[in-house]
């Protein structure tokens, strides 16, 4: 399996109308090439979810803490998996804590959307090595 990707686009980058006219018509194109596609961003996609959408071959689409989840369920309902990173809210937290906040994600999620949370290791020592915390739904 080979899963491609990319990271440079952002709301605070680009206008919705700058990402249309200048970006999306490559992206698509250089999309085509391969049989995954993951676009990751950690600027806030919100504004583009509809247009990234339409990507052939896409998988996967990262959800960092500027972009807002509710948006991207609602627009990929089961279509990709939706991956979260840390959150900077995640920091100073405990486990208690950060399972707490995971379950906020996945009630959100919940029968929508598969969603991968990847948490690094954090500042009270909890020590997730870079893994997925947990998997909910039911998408690709």
């Amino acid at each position: 399996m080979y899963l491609a990707g990319e990271d440079h686009i952002s709301n605070n980058m680009f206008s919705e109308k700058d990402y249309l006219d200048f970006v999306f018509p490559y992206q698509k194109e250089i999309v085509k090439s391969f049989p995954m596609w993951y676009v990751h961003s950690c600027g806030n996609l919100t504004p583009f979810f509809k247009h990234i959408k339409t990507l052939p071959n896409l998988h996967r689409v990262h959800v960092s803490p500027w972009s807002d989840l509710e948006t991207a369920v609602d627009c990929f309902e089961n279509s990709v998996i939706l991956e979260l990173h840390q959150s900077l809210d995640f920091d100073d937290k405990s486990a208690n804590e950060i399972d707490f906040l995971a379950d906020n994600v996945f009630e959100i999620c919940s029968g929508r959307s598969t969603v991968d949370i990847v948490l690094p290791d954090n500042d009270n020592g909890i020590r997730y090595k870079n893994r997925i915390l947990k998997r909910s739904g039911q998408g690709t």
